[in-house]
């Protein structure tokens, strides 16, 4: 039709039949995906499983004894996560602590132990003697005085914990019921996180941590790879 304009498109589409080239179609930009976070070479996961196997069994067999019942802990998974990912599985509210690997009198090195409700009630049930008959799960905030009293029972944990971490000081430096009130990694800080399963009696809870994985790495260098717990 006479007097008829043309949009862009269609004196692109005119230009490329002439030139014999087909038109180019801007795409719009695509979202870049975040790269996954590094995973740890099989020897040294193999390395890791075996020293956390042990450590668990002493935690286990320590506790059992603390609390006259029979306890077992399970190393259930390893992994490489974002500490947002991590923190995105963990139970709310919980018992979150932070804690820190002491290296020297002026280095630490940060990192996360979470309690589940069911794992940090039924601990602390058999810590005043009861625990041995079935009981629902509990899911509430501890109180400030079931928080300093769980504080004993966690600083057992730590200590053999430590031991087993070549020997370090691990400091219990805050606990929360809410792990949003803690600041301990940006998001995107890539964690090993460790996940351990308590059972006793009728219970079964999950204790995990969340350790930066440059840590880890380091923990079982050439230095390490050979050496066992005691």
């Amino acid at each position: 039709m006479a007097g008829e304009i043309l949009s862009p498109d269609e004196v692109e589409r005119i230009l490329s039949m002439m030139s014999g080239t087909k038109p180019i179609h801007a795409e719009p930009p695509q979202p870049r995906k975040p790269d996954p976070p590094p995973r740890l070479p099989l020897t040294k996961l193999r390395q890791l499983q075996s020293k956390l196997e042990h450590a668990g069994t002493k935690i286990a067999a320590h506790w059992s004894r603390r609390l006259m019942c029979c306890l077992e802990i399970k190393l259930t998974t390893i992994d490489t996560l974002l500490y947002s990912e991590f923190v995105f599985g963990l139970d709310n509210p919980s018992c979150f602590c932070q804690i820190a690997f002491h290296e020297d009198d002026t280095t630490r090195q940060a990192a996360v132990l979470d309690f589940n409700p069911t794992c940090a009630f039924g601990l602390f049930e058999r810590m005043l003697g009861g625990g041995r008959e079935q009981s629902l799960s509990i899911r509430r905030r501890m109180t400030k005085i079931e928080q300093a009293c769980f504080t004993d029972l966690l600083q057992d944990f730590l200590h053999i914990f430590g031991d087993a971490w070549g020997g370090k000081f691990i400091e219990l430096v805050k606990m929360e019921s809410n792990h949003h009130l803690i600041s301990c990694f940006p998001h995107g800080k890539e964690v090993v996180a460790i996940c351990f399963e308590v059972c006793m009696t009728d219970r079964r809870g999950g204790l995990c941590l969340a350790i930066p994985i440059e840590y880890v790495e380091q923990f079982l260098g050439p230095e390490n790879a050979e050496s066992d717990i005691e």
